[in-house]
């Protein structure tokens, strides 16, 4: 009976009741939804990581056994194109039960292949010269996803005789294939800070779906404290507000349950993690789906009851509603404490070389951090408030700041989400730059678009006079005379019996004055010289002046002893540079993948930039979610104070000057959670990069921020404010002169 009582209630209970549940619905919609995504992206990562690594396939694997009917020949090797990486298995099988790679039904014959369905596209819309010509002319068929990292991916199974295969460099035998998942390289401190950045996001999106069961909390207040006064016991008023919050709930997830249906195919072309994600992995587990459906419905209930506090202390408490407590000063002592203790270990840590023992209280420090700036900011909001109070200049802005003072913790809570993921974004993007910096730099320029490859290692001189000139002459016809060859400096020997194995200075090459006059970036000759030695070793995994020097002159062998030890060709285009590296890969003899030294430094802070996507996209989805909360609390709030405000409109306060109460009240919680956490993370991060810089003296510098970060916070902010600014049309019609009509 009582249930029914409160269903009727919530159902019927006029246009108020009727506004209620429909705005409770969309944000628990939204609430839901989002956290749906969340747990879903987090899904998709682990799906990723956790794929078979058949690339990880190596002669180990097979057992050590010799039987040539359970063998192939198998080579991995790794290619570019536009920037992309490009995966390539070559094979061939010695008997018929030989094993198969994922994704294909047979093994691809002599002379033909299989690619993603990416890698096809490609191969079939661009010129044959810049991409096609690196595979055979017959395609055997599509790579299926099983095989695939992401739906962007390039990958390539082409297949040889064992003849061929027996030519070609590092090729293995294998019985099977790996199915183990490649286990990444993460640190500890890493993985702390997206563990932590995950709570920040979700902890957001779930006070939105919390502030939207306690829309009209005063109005439904008074409504019970009124049963209250006619015999209802506060058991039967705590299960007709469970079961307003929890009509409102189900219909809330239930719709955030089609919103995320409707949207993950949309949602799973994002590039979040750089590539997206397939649709069938960017879902939640059951666990989540269930932690979802349930969870949220249950936690309405909850805080509808923990809502009803007052009411059931006292029915006539409603009315009378005494003045909340201010917050205290004592509320940012734990930030000051986790901030020591944060400092203190880092600093001890980092000069003790502790490694790993340093987690725990490191951690530990962290966490109190967060905690005690969620704790100072109704502290520090009220603070502000005051403060706007003393220097108000109009009604607006004095009514708004009495209106934050009187109650500070309320005007926070719906924002007290945000501080996690500012704090976590702001420190990250304090130490991104001082990380990249340490990557090595490179500007726009020649060597940026100048693909480098190498034909030399410990046992191999390069490629010899003939070879090297067939290669230089293919390549000078697509890019003219920017070909720039660096020799050996003395002429390669061969062993007896063995082309291939030579004894020859892998540390240093020759290059002519005029080839490493063409690069700024390079160290210039010795004055006079015709040609200079240069650090041949590191010409393929450096770009940077300081590692790549030219020495005083030494006579240069005749081009027809020498070996070709590396070459550097400037492209003009991108697709000059594919044409390029089609033509190194064809000619064979590269002890390294082609690639231009902007692909190089892109490889090597890729980890660092990915991470830096994703704490962008996390600051500006939480900034979104902060407004949502605002919203949805303004929303009630405007419910709620229908009263004051129709009686403020009835003597002469204009609709304008209302709706600046109504933005000043939401923006300077936001703003002042904003800036807090922004100060806290960059006074963080400027704090570890000094440490690390004075312990291990590497050349750390603390950098500015980026222009990306002050474009997503105001971006975010701008966004903030227009979508509360969607609920100011609620206000006028409120306000109307008939609403002066008050039962």
């Amino acid at each position: 009976m009582i249930a029914r009582l409160g269903f009727r209630l919530a159902i019927k209970g006029g246009k108020e009741a009727i506004t209620r549940l429909l705005l409770m619905t969309v944000a628990v919609a939204l609430g839901s939804s989002m956290v749906l995504f969340t747990l879903a992206g987090f899904h998709g990562l682990r799906m990723v990581q956790n794929r078979p690594c058949w690339e990880c396939t190596r002669s180990e694997t097979s057992g050590g056994t010799s039987d040539t009917q359970h063998t192939l020949l198998w080579l991995f090797r790794q290619d570019y194109y536009n920037n992309q990486q490009l995966e390539r298995a070559d094979m061939a099988a010695l008997g018929n039960k030989a094993p198969m790679p994922p994704g294909i039904s047979q093994l691809p014959l002599a002379d033909e292949y299989y690619a993603s369905p990416e890698l096809a596209k490609l191969i079939d819309a661009k010129p044959k010269a810049q991409l096609g010509e690196r595979f055979p002319a017959t395609r055997a068929g599509i790579i299926s996803d099983s095989a695939l990292s992401d739906p962007k991916a390039l990958v390539a199974y082409v297949g040889h005789t064992p003849a061929q295969m027996e030519t070609m460099s590092h090729v293995q035998a294998v019985s099977k294939i790996a199915t183990s998942p490649q286990q990444h390289t993460v640190t500890q401190f890493l993985q702390i800070v997206l563990g932590v950045g995950a709570v920040g996001l979700l902890f957001p999106m779930l006070i939105l779906v919390s502030t939207a069961t306690r829309l009209s909390a005063s109005r439904r207040e008074e409504r019970f404290a009124a049963l209250r006064l006619i015999g209802a016991t506060p058991g039967q008023i705590t299960v007709i507000a469970s079961v307003d919050s929890l009509v409102a709930s189900l219909a809330g997830v239930i719709v955030g349950l089609f919103v995320f249906i409707a949207l993950r195919p949309l949602v799973a072309q994002f590039p979040f993690t750089g590539a997206p994600f397939f649709v069938s992995d960017l879902t939640p587990t059951l666990f989540g789906y269930l932690a979802v459906m349930i969870g949220v419905p249950i936690a309405s209930v909850v805080t509808a009851a923990a809502s009803l506090r007052r009411v059931q202390i006292s029915p006539l408490g409603v009315s009378r509603k005494a003045m909340p407590k201010p917050p205290k000063a004592w509320r940012a002592i734990p930030f000051l404490i986790g901030l020591i203790i944060f400092t203190a270990t880092l600093v001890w840590g980092a000069h003790k070389n502790t490694g790993a023992l340093i987690l725990v209280p490191l951690l530990g420090g962290f966490v109190l951090m967060l905690t005690g700036l969620i704790l100072a900011g109704s502290w520090l909001t009220m603070v502000g408030a005051r403060g706007m109070a003393r220097v108000a200049r109009g009604a607006s802005s004095l009514l708004a700041a009495r209106r934050l003072a009187y109650d500070p913790k309320a005007a926070f809570r719906s924002v007290s989400g945000l501080v996690l993921a500012v704090f976590i974004g702001t420190m990250f993007s304090t130490l991104a730059p001082a990380i990249l910096g340490n990557q090595g730099s490179l500007k726009k320029g020649k060597l940026t678009d100048t693909v480098v490859a190498t034909f030399h290692n410990t046992s191999t001189a390069g490629l010899d006079s003939p070879a090297s000139t067939q290669l230089i002459n293919k390549l000078e016809a697509v890019v003219g005379s920017n070909v720039y060859p660096i020799y050996a400096t003395q002429p390669a020997a061969s062993a007896p019996g063995n082309k291939s194995e030579v004894k020859v200075d892998a540390a240093r090459g020759v290059i002519s004055c005029a080839a490493l006059a063409a690069f700024n970036e390079f160290s210039h000759c010795p004055a006079g010289a015709q040609q200079a030695t240069i650090a041949t070793h590191v010409v393929g995994d450096h770009m940077t002046s300081d590692l790549i020097q030219a020495t005083s002159a030494e006579p240069l062998v005749a081009n027809a002893a020498a070996h070709l030890q590396a070459l550097l060709v400037s492209a003009s285009s991108q697709d000059e540079i594919e044409h390029v590296r089609t033509i190194i890969i064809n000619n064979g003899g590269a002890t390294s993948i082609p690639q231009t030294y902007g692909e190089a430094l892109q490889t090597r802070s890729s980890t660092i930039i990915l991470l830096q996507r994703m704490v962008y996209a996390g600051i500006a989805l939480t900034l979104f979610v902060a407004a949502c909360s605002l919203s949805v609390s303004v929303g009630g709030s405007l419910v709620e104070r229908k009263r004051p405000f129709s009686l403020l409109r009835l003597s002469g306060m204009s609709m304008t000057g209302l709706s600046k109460v109504i933005l000043i009240e939401s923006a300077v919680p936001l703003l002042i959670v904003s800036v807090l956490s922004g100060v806290a993370g960059y006074g963080t991060g400027a704090l570890m990069i000094k440490v690390i810089a004075s312990s291990n003296g590497n050349g750390t510098q603390l950098k500015p921020l980026s222009v990306e970060y002050y474009l997503t916070m105001l971006m975010g902010l701008i966004i903030s404010v227009l979508v509360v600014s969607l609920t100011l049309p609620l206000l006028n019609k409120l306000t109307q002169s008939d609403s002066a009509r008050f039962e």
